[in-house]
């Protein structure tokens, strides 16, 4: 009904709005996910006295992480750039070398798109 909110300008004061709530929501998830593993991996350590191993628990922490980061993906137009392997893999470094849940999703919280259907550059010039 109001005059202003036919601008595009605010759809995408809209749209940063909807990708701060869900970076947020991801953020928030990670921490948790990451919290619960620590748990389980505490519980583990007194039970067995053996390290959980980092793939598993990497496959286990996925579930939990997956859904709110897709959405993420989503709200910045990421969807095609992130495979589920590749998130495992990264997963499971990030706990093999004993990561917070930031260090993580700051591969994904700062991606920067690769330019595509960019020219190559010229070739060498001589300049002598």
């Amino acid at each position: 009904n109001c005059y202003y909110t036919q601008f595009p300008a605010n759809n995408l004061t809209a749209k940063k709005n909807n990708g701060n709530k869900k970076k947020a929501q991801l953020i928030t998830s990670t921490e948790e996910a990451f919290k619960q593993l620590r748990r389980v991996s505490d519980e583990h350590l007194t039970v067995n006295d053996h390290a959980l191993d980092c793939h598993e628990a990497a496959r286990a922490l996925f579930p939990h992480v997956i859904q709110p980061l897709q959405k993420y993906f989503k709200s910045t137009n990421q969807q095609s750039s992130h495979t589920m392997d590749s998130i495992i893999k990264h997963l499971t470094t990030t706990i093999m070398y004993g990561m917070a849940p930031k260090a993580f999703l700051e591969k994904y919280l700062s991606f920067i798109p690769l330019l595509q259907n960019f020219p190559p550059f010229p070739a060498e010039e001589n300049w002598s």
